[in-house]
């Protein structure tokens, strides 16, 4: 579990789009079906990584040929564009020394450590974020 706010970045909000993009691209069942699976809890890593076959289409099969995937690419080159004409060409880090502090039992029992500021170069979306920070 990680706080967000050392996370926030632009470049890391551009990945998080990305990938949020892909992860639509690539369901091939009805939105509201994963909608519904997605409020019952607990998941174990066994349904995940189940659900997740029968609903995800394979990264190399999303399809390019509809509108959706039109509208992204478009979206993607647009702002490819102006990313690298502007200021947001420049990733910005944690300055200094991070003490990170991890959750690893999930009863509130934290253990520090000292984190390189790579570790924080994209945002990890958790039930937990909220709460966390």
């Amino acid at each position: 579990h990680d706080d967000l706010v050392p996370r926030l970045s632009y470049h890391n909000f551009e990945t998080l789009r990305d990938e949020f993009l892909n992860v639509l691209a690539r369901i091939k069942v009805p939105k509201i079906q994963l909608f519904w699976h997605l409020r019952e809890t607990p998941y174990s890593e066994r349904f995940v990584s189940v659900n997740n076959a029968k609903v995800l289409r394979p990264l190399e099969n999303i399809p390019s040929n509809t509108s959706f995937s039109e509208q992204v690419e478009r979206l993607r080159a647009e702002r490819a564009k102006k990313n690298m004409s502007g200021i947001n060409r420049v990733q910005l880090f944690i300055p200094g020394k991070i003490v990170h502090l991890v959750d690893t039992s999930g009863n509130g029992n934290y253990i520090p450590y000292w984190a390189p500021k790579e570790e924080f170069n994209q945002l990890e979306i958790s039930k937990r974020m909220y709460a966390d920070h």
